[in-house]
C-alpha cells in the first residue's frame, strides 16, 4: 500500500462490529468446522445462522463494504452473504 500512495488499516474483532465501521473490505472467517458424522445440510444449516448474523451486523456499520467469505461450505455462505446485501 505504501508504494502505491495510500493508507491501510487492518481492525480485527469479535462481536463489536462498531469497531469496524467505515470499511471498505470485510473478511467473514465465521462459522464451524464440519464435525466426523456431520452433513453438508448439517453444516449449512449451523453456519448460515452464523453467516446471516454477521452480513446483518456488518451492513449496519459499513452498508458499502465489500464482503469476502471464507467459512465452510464456502459456496453456500457466498451465496448467503450475498443475499443478505
Amino acid at each position: 500500500a505504501a508504494l502505491l500512495g495510500f493508507d491501510t488499516k487492518i481492525v480485527g474483532s469479535t462481536n463489536d462490529y462498531s469497531k469496524t465501521a467505515g470499511s471498505n473490505v470485510v473478511v467473514i472467517t465465521s462459522g464451524i468446522p464440519r464435525k466426523p458424522g456431520m452433513t453438508r445440510e448439517e453444516l449449512i444449516g449451523t453456519n448460515a445462522g452464523i453467516v446471516k448474523g454477521v452480513c446483518e451486523n456488518i451492513l449496519k456499520y459499513s452498508p458499502d463494504a465489500i464482503i469476502i467469505v471464507i467459512s465452510n461450505p464456502m459456496d453456500t455462505m457466498t451465496y448467503l452473504a450475498l443475499t443478505s446485501t
